[in-house]
């Protein structure tokens, strides 16, 4: 059901609409950064929490930040996308001013609570270990980040939240004295490499690593700057394998146990393209060939020049190891290398990405898509020029008879049996237009961008 809201754009336009729901998720739910906190306000259950990142709510009764969150008024604008000045409840109605506007929404039984004003001088709290706070209200870490307290608020129990320019959202419960850090969301916005498990999924990009532990709704951020065994944020490609994650960066390969949040770099330094796992083995594309490790990573077996250059992507289909390059397909075994041609000629052109959905593999070019099925089938092919319709593709992902593919205007999605194209942009729910990853998590699609990662249903 749609919920009743209003928006006031710079003070001038109000549009009211009918309802009886407080909030309403959308099918494209988004999530970005959100530790950068500028306001706080509470309803009757929730703490309100504005942001640089967006508004998000925390549930004061089952302890957690909802998941989803997005709101009805993407669909005129987008609360998630933009950065929250100011937000306070007043009568039954949560006011929001962003940078694109205030926004007006209702709230059940709420409370005349909005962010108090923070003392000059704040109690002794006591945060967790490997932090301090200070009186003067800065929570600080071993790698001397420094957090400054930005709003305050004491729940109608007695709670105070503390939001944060960095850490976001502080507790200290009713009669307490303990500082609870309650993370969530990203640890940068730019999210260009997304790889998901049936536990976790993992957002990489310029400024951190996040793993989501999806049953616990954990949130743990890693960045490069504060882990000397950690390369480098810039993360090429990852996989997750039961609690441990490797990464391939241009310094070689990482791993990282998410259990006990510690990294390990192996040597030596090998400059990764990207990653697959088969057969006990992991192996890597490098700027100049192959790499070869064992299953946990702890040892290069081998390392193998070729004639073509950097590996754009890797892919372990029909017990054959397959190569994206910019000089076409190869596939390798124990005899070396082998082009792939049974195409059109297709793959004469700079091959960007492999993947397996289903028993089949699907290979991108500049040129278009090969479908090459299990076992030695005759390949299908799809004509870029039918199916790109002019746009540089991305990435893309295979979903039945559909093709996603992610560009800078969106995402587009072909039909493979009705030959039309549909997109999918900020109108219908996404956190930006300028996508540049499609990951498959189940029955959803991740898509990431500059602005966060956006998940779509694919009940649709």
């Amino acid at each position: 059901m749609k919920a009743l809201f209003s928006i006031l754009l710079f003070g001038v336009l109000s549009l009211p609409s009918v309802a009886t729901s407080d909030w309403t998720a959308t099918g494209i739910i988004s999530v970005s950064d959100y530790r950068f906190v500028t306001s706080l306000a509470e309803g009757s259950r929730f703490i309100y929490v504005g942001t640089t990142g967006g508004l998000v709510r925390y549930d004061k009764v089952d302890e957690r930040f909802l998941f989803p969150y997005d709101y009805l008024d993407v669909a005129v604008g987008g609360i998630i996308n933009s950065p929250v000045k100011e937000l306070y409840v007043s009568g039954n109605r949560l006011k929001v001013e962003t940078s694109t506007g205030t926004y007006s929404f209702p709230v059940s039984s709420p409370f005349d609570s909005t962010s108090d004003d923070c003392p000059e001088s704040f109690p002794g709290y006591i945060p967790p270990t490997g932090y301090f706070f200070r009186p003067d209200g800065v929570l600080s870490d071993m790698h001397l980040h420094e957090y400054p307290v930005t709003a305050c608020l004491t729940d109608f129990v007695g709670n105070k939240f503390l939001g944060t320019w960095g850490k976001g959202l502080l507790r200290v419960r009713s009669g307490g004295n303990l500082l609870d850090i309650l993370p969530f969301g990203l640890a940068s916005p730019v999210v260009d490499n997304i790889c998901v498990s049936d536990d976790y999924v993992l957002f990489a990009g310029n400024g951190g690593i996040t793993v989501w532990e999806k049953e616990r709704d954990a949130w743990d951020i890693f960045r490069a700057e504060d882990i000397p065994s950690f390369p480098a944020d810039r993360v090429e490609d990852a996989l997750i394998a039961g609690d441990t994650v490797f990464f391939a960066t241009e310094f070689g390969l990482a791993l990282l146990d998410i259990r006990r949040g510690r990294f390990k770099a192996c040597r030596p330094t090998v400059a990764l393209t990207s990653l697959a796992l088969g057969k006990d083995t992991l192996w890597a594309g490098t700027t100049d060939g192959i790499a070869v490790y064992s299953s946990g990573g702890v040892s290069l077996d081998l390392l193998r020049r070729a004639d073509f250059p950097r590996v754009n992507d890797v892919a372990y289909f029909d017990s054959t190891l397959w190569f994206a390059t910019d000089y076409g397909v190869f596939t390798w075994n124990d005899s070396g290398f082998l082009q792939y041609t049974k195409d059109d000629g297709t793959l004469d052109a700079p091959v960007i990405s492999a993947k397996v959905s289903a028993d089949t593999l699907f290979l991108l070019s500049r040129k278009g898509i090969v479908a090459v099925p299990s076992f030695a089938g005759e390949p299908t092919i799809f004509p870029g020029v039918l199916i790109f319709s002019g746009r540089k593709i991305r990435d893309f992902e295979p979903v039945d008879r559909f093709f996603f593919f992610a560009t800078s205007g969106g995402v587009a999605l072909y039909d493979r049996k009705g030959f039309d194209t549909k997109m999918l942009t900020t109108e219908e729910g996404l956190i930006s237009n300028d996508v540049e990853v499609i990951t498959r998590e189940g029955k959803y699609l991740w898509f990431g961008t500059p602005k966060g990662a956006s998940r779509f249903p694919l009940d649709w």
